[in-house]
């Protein structure tokens, strides 16, 4: 045991030696890392965020695509444009006339009576604003429209709407069907099943002339110049 002690004293001070070393090796360690400027790792490319490359160049075939497709339709006068239609086939019936029948298209004399008015249209309806504001309409309605009941055309409305102050005040010029009853003209927005009498009596069909139109928060008031 005696001749012990001398090796285990001379093993703890080797220890504590390299203890000591290995403290200040850490801590040159730390200097040089505090006194290292900060990096910072730069920035993902833009509109990489996310995408592989592969992704990145689809998207950017997308975006020519359609910045390409937005000149074309802006070329070919298709900006703004709005084409829509509808077909209203009607069954009708009269107790009073003990009659019954579809109403679609009628001409001649059954082309506009008391019961079924403008009810079996089939309409096509064409609009276009452009960016000064104005707005462009023509509807076709043959057989059933504004037209052919008062000059025997397939034109239900053909008119321009043109911004004049502002957006809110307007001179509405053309062939304007009536729009001063509670009652739409057109079948697909009426929500009666037949027109009043004082539609189908006392209305007018349509104004051909210049309209002004103005719009004033919760007001619309409306001027007629019909020729």
């Amino acid at each position: 045991m005696a001749a012990a002690f001398p090796a285990a004293a001379q093993s703890n001070e080797e220890l504590l030696k390299e203890l000591r070393a290995l403290r200040e090796r850490v801590n040159e360690l730390e200097k040089k890392v505090q006194q290292a400027p900060a990096v910072t790792p730069a920035p993902p490319a833009a509109g990489q965020w996310g995408m592989t490359p592969e992704q990145a160049r689809e998207l950017n075939r997308i975006a020519v695509k359609t910045e390409g497709l937005q000149d074309s339709m802006a070329d070919q006068g298709l900006k703004g444009l709005k084409i829509s239609g509808q077909m209203d086939p009607t069954y009708i019936y009269n107790r009073a006339q003990d009659n019954a029948s579809f109403v679609f298209l009628n001409n001649g004399d059954a082309r506009y009576t008391y019961d079924n008015s403008y009810f079996g249209m089939a309409v096509i309806d064409f609009q276009k604003e452009t960016d000064s504001g104005a707005r462009w309409r023509l509807t076709l309605a043959p057989e059933r429209g504004t037209g052919a009941i008062f000059n025997n055309s397939i034109v239900h409305e053909a008119s321009v709407s043109i911004p004049l102050t502002d957006l809110q005040t307007r001179l509405w010029l053309g062939q304007i069907p009536d729009w001063t009853g509670y009652e739409y003209t057109l079948p697909a927005q009426n929500k009666l099943i037949t027109h009043n009498l004082l539609f189908d009596t006392m209305a007018p069909s349509a104004y051909t002339g210049a309209v002004m139109d103005v719009t004033s928060g919760k007001w619309w008031v409306r001027g007629a110049w019909p020729t």
